[in-house]
Protein backbone atom coordinates (compact mmCIF):
# COMPACT_ATOMS: atom_id res chain seq x y z
CA UNK A 1 0.00 0.00 0.00
CA UNK A 2 0.86 3.81 -0.10
CA UNK A 3 1.55 3.82 -3.90
CA UNK A 4 -0.18 7.34 -4.87
CA UNK A 5 -1.36 7.23 -9.42
CA UNK A 6 -2.75 9.77 -11.37
CA UNK A 7 -4.73 8.57 -14.13
CA UNK A 8 -6.76 9.75 -17.64
CA UNK A 9 -9.94 10.01 -15.95
CA UNK A 10 -11.57 9.01 -19.84
CA UNK A 11 -9.72 5.96 -19.82
CA UNK A 12 -7.80 4.73 -16.87
CA UNK A 13 -4.30 5.70 -19.06
CA UNK A 14 -1.59 5.78 -16.07
CA UNK A 15 -0.24 9.84 -16.25
CA UNK A 16 2.04 9.31 -13.48
CA UNK A 17 3.25 8.20 -10.13
CA UNK A 18 3.53 10.58 -6.63
CA UNK A 19 6.01 9.29 -4.14
CA UNK A 20 4.61 6.60 -1.99
CA UNK A 21 3.67 6.52 1.60
CA UNK A 22 4.97 3.65 3.39
CA UNK A 23 1.54 2.61 4.96
CA UNK A 24 -1.95 2.63 2.91
CA UNK A 25 -3.33 5.87 2.19
CA UNK A 26 -6.33 6.71 4.27
CA UNK A 27 -7.67 10.20 2.05
CA UNK A 28 -6.77 12.03 -0.34
CA UNK A 29 -7.89 16.08 -1.65
CA UNK A 30 -7.70 17.35 -4.80
CA UNK A 31 -6.85 21.37 -4.70
CA UNK A 32 -7.69 22.44 -7.59
CA UNK A 33 -7.39 26.23 -6.92
CA UNK A 34 -3.59 25.29 -5.97
CA UNK A 35 -3.37 22.27 -8.47
CA UNK A 36 -2.26 20.17 -5.74
CA UNK A 37 -2.89 16.82 -4.28
CA UNK A 38 -3.45 16.72 -0.54
CA UNK A 39 -2.92 12.92 1.04
CA UNK A 40 -2.79 11.01 4.50
CA UNK A 41 -1.66 7.81 5.26
CA UNK A 42 -1.88 5.40 8.11
CA UNK A 43 1.82 5.70 8.16
CA UNK A 44 0.93 8.75 10.29
CA UNK A 45 2.07 11.32 7.72
CA UNK A 46 0.39 14.16 5.55
CA UNK A 47 1.91 15.26 2.19
CA UNK A 48 0.87 17.72 -0.07
CA UNK A 49 1.94 17.42 -4.05
CA UNK A 50 2.25 19.23 -6.89
CA UNK A 51 0.38 18.39 -9.59
CA UNK A 52 2.17 20.30 -12.23
CA UNK A 53 5.41 19.13 -11.73
CA UNK A 54 7.55 17.26 -14.01
CA UNK A 55 9.83 16.32 -11.02
CA UNK A 56 10.24 16.01 -7.43
CA UNK A 57 6.56 16.85 -7.37
CA UNK A 58 6.76 16.51 -3.15
CA UNK A 59 5.98 19.93 -1.72
CA UNK A 60 5.91 19.44 1.81
CA UNK A 61 5.54 16.66 4.20
CA UNK A 62 4.65 16.44 7.72
CA UNK A 63 5.78 12.95 9.31
CA UNK A 64 4.20 11.58 12.41
CA UNK A 65 1.29 14.26 11.72
CA UNK A 66 -0.76 12.53 14.71
CA UNK A 67 0.33 9.51 16.76
CA UNK A 68 -1.95 7.45 15.79
CA UNK A 69 -3.61 6.33 12.50
CA UNK A 70 -4.73 9.46 10.29
CA UNK A 71 -8.43 8.46 9.18
CA UNK A 72 -9.71 11.75 7.44
CA UNK A 73 -8.87 15.42 5.91
CA UNK A 74 -10.42 18.41 4.65
CA UNK A 75 -8.80 21.40 2.70
CA UNK A 76 -10.56 25.29 2.48
CA UNK A 77 -8.58 27.21 -0.06
CA UNK A 78 -10.13 30.57 1.21
CA UNK A 79 -9.33 29.85 4.72
CA UNK A 80 -5.69 28.36 3.90
CA UNK A 81 -5.88 25.29 6.60
CA UNK A 82 -6.08 21.63 6.37
CA UNK A 83 -8.04 19.49 8.77
CA UNK A 84 -6.77 15.83 9.86
CA UNK A 85 -8.43 13.31 12.05
CA UNK A 86 -7.21 9.99 13.47
CA UNK A 87 -8.31 7.31 14.94
CA UNK A 88 -7.83 8.61 18.71
CA UNK A 89 -9.74 11.03 18.81
CA UNK A 90 -7.59 13.99 17.74
CA UNK A 91 -8.45 16.60 15.60
CA UNK A 92 -5.63 19.13 14.07
CA UNK A 93 -5.75 22.33 12.28
CA UNK A 94 -2.54 22.85 10.06
CA UNK A 95 -1.70 26.30 7.78
CA UNK A 96 -1.78 24.99 3.78
CA UNK A 97 1.44 26.60 2.68
CA UNK A 98 3.73 26.06 5.47
CA UNK A 99 2.04 23.07 7.42
CA UNK A 100 2.44 24.77 10.75
CA UNK A 101 -0.08 23.76 13.27
CA UNK A 102 -2.76 26.20 14.06
CA UNK A 103 -5.10 24.16 16.76
CA UNK A 104 -5.43 20.75 18.11
CA UNK A 105 -8.35 18.94 20.03
CA UNK A 106 -8.77 16.33 21.74
CA UNK A 107 -12.29 14.05 21.46
CA UNK A 108 -13.49 10.92 23.13
CA UNK A 109 -14.03 8.95 20.27
CA UNK A 110 -12.67 8.09 16.94
CA UNK A 111 -12.85 11.11 14.00
CA UNK A 112 -14.79 9.38 10.95
CA UNK A 113 -15.61 12.81 8.63
CA UNK A 114 -14.48 16.26 8.95
CA UNK A 115 -15.86 19.14 6.76
CA UNK A 116 -15.18 22.93 6.53
CA UNK A 117 -18.47 25.07 6.74
CA UNK A 118 -17.33 27.78 3.12
CA UNK A 119 -17.78 30.39 3.58
CA UNK A 120 -17.49 30.97 7.40
CA UNK A 121 -14.59 29.87 9.76
CA UNK A 122 -15.82 26.77 10.87
CA UNK A 123 -15.12 23.30 11.05
CA UNK A 124 -17.66 20.26 11.78
CA UNK A 125 -16.23 16.93 12.31
CA UNK A 126 -18.05 13.29 13.09
CA UNK A 127 -17.44 10.87 15.50
CA UNK A 128 -17.08 7.31 15.98
CA UNK A 129 -19.80 7.29 19.05
CA UNK A 130 -21.93 9.80 16.99
CA UNK A 131 -20.63 13.11 18.69
CA UNK A 132 -20.89 16.23 16.37
CA UNK A 133 -18.19 19.17 17.08
CA UNK A 134 -18.23 22.24 15.58
CA UNK A 135 -15.44 24.38 16.09
CA UNK A 136 -14.32 27.97 15.26
CA UNK A 137 -10.80 28.42 13.07
CA UNK A 138 -8.87 31.28 12.06
CA UNK A 139 -9.74 34.32 10.93
CA UNK A 140 -12.51 33.95 14.05
CA UNK A 141 -10.99 36.22 17.18
CA UNK A 142 -10.67 33.11 19.29
CA UNK A 143 -10.48 29.46 17.38
CA UNK A 144 -12.23 27.12 19.89
CA UNK A 145 -14.87 24.51 20.23
CA UNK A 146 -18.59 25.90 19.78
CA UNK A 147 -20.78 22.95 20.99
CA UNK A 148 -21.02 19.18 20.98
CA UNK A 149 -24.57 17.56 19.42
CA UNK A 150 -25.28 13.90 19.12
CA UNK A 151 -26.82 12.33 16.31
CA UNK A 152 -29.87 10.93 16.97
CA UNK A 153 -28.91 7.85 14.70
CA UNK A 154 -25.67 7.09 13.13
CA UNK A 155 -23.49 4.11 11.82
CA UNK A 156 -20.06 4.70 12.30
CA UNK A 157 -18.65 3.39 9.40
CA UNK A 158 -20.76 5.72 6.82
CA UNK A 159 -21.32 8.99 9.36
CA UNK A 160 -20.54 11.77 6.92
CA UNK A 161 -20.96 15.69 6.49
CA UNK A 162 -22.01 17.19 3.62
CA UNK A 163 -22.23 20.90 2.67
CA UNK A 164 -24.85 22.76 0.42
CA UNK A 165 -27.04 25.70 -0.05
CA UNK A 166 -30.53 24.28 -0.60
CA UNK A 167 -31.06 24.61 3.87
CA UNK A 168 -28.33 26.85 5.15
CA UNK A 169 -24.79 25.03 5.16
CA UNK A 170 -25.58 22.14 6.59
CA UNK A 171 -28.55 21.23 4.60
CA UNK A 172 -27.55 17.23 4.78
CA UNK A 173 -26.09 15.67 7.81
CA UNK A 174 -25.84 11.93 6.43
CA UNK A 175 -25.92 9.42 9.11
CA UNK A 176 -26.25 6.21 7.46
CA UNK A 177 -26.62 4.69 4.00
CA UNK A 178 -30.29 5.35 3.37
CA UNK A 179 -31.47 8.31 0.88
CA UNK A 180 -31.76 12.01 2.56
CA UNK A 181 -34.93 11.51 5.12
CA UNK A 182 -37.31 14.83 6.27
CA UNK A 183 -36.11 13.15 9.68
CA UNK A 184 -32.18 13.44 8.46
CA UNK A 185 -33.34 17.59 7.30
CA UNK A 186 -34.76 18.22 10.02
CA UNK A 187 -31.26 17.53 12.28
CA UNK A 188 -29.45 19.27 9.80
CA UNK A 189 -31.78 22.62 9.82
CA UNK A 190 -31.53 22.04 14.05
CA UNK A 191 -27.96 22.26 14.00
CA UNK A 192 -27.75 25.01 11.76
CA UNK A 193 -30.28 27.01 13.87
CA UNK A 194 -28.37 26.12 16.87
CA UNK A 195 -25.00 27.49 15.60
CA UNK A 196 -26.61 30.67 14.47
CA UNK A 197 -27.47 31.42 17.47
CA UNK A 198 -23.43 30.54 18.78
CA UNK A 199 -22.09 33.19 15.62
CA UNK A 200 -22.93 36.13 13.98
CA UNK A 201 -22.43 34.49 10.83
CA UNK A 202 -22.39 36.98 9.00
CA UNK A 203 -19.37 38.99 10.78
CA UNK A 204 -17.60 35.59 10.18
CA UNK A 205 -17.70 35.46 6.58
CA UNK A 206 -14.15 34.91 5.01
CA UNK A 207 -12.18 37.81 3.38
CA UNK A 208 -12.72 38.20 -0.15
CA UNK A 209 -8.91 38.72 -1.14
CA UNK A 210 -7.46 35.99 -2.62
CA UNK A 211 -5.52 33.39 -0.32
CA UNK A 212 -2.01 32.85 -0.11
CA UNK A 213 -1.31 30.09 -2.19
CA UNK A 214 1.31 27.61 -2.72
CA UNK A 215 4.22 28.88 -5.23
CA UNK A 216 5.15 25.84 -7.94
CA UNK A 217 8.49 25.18 -9.06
Amino acid sequence: GGELFVLNAANGALLKTFPRHSNQISCLVYCKEDMCVLSASWDKSLRVYDDMATNNPLLRSISDAHESDIKCLAYSHSLSLVATGSNDGHIKIWDFVYFLLEQQHHTTSEVNCLVFVEPFPVLVSGHENGDVHVYTVRPAAIPQLLFTTKVWAYDGECLGVLCGDKEGPFWHLAVDTDSVSERKLHFAQALWGRLKDHLQLTALQTPTTTPTTLSHR
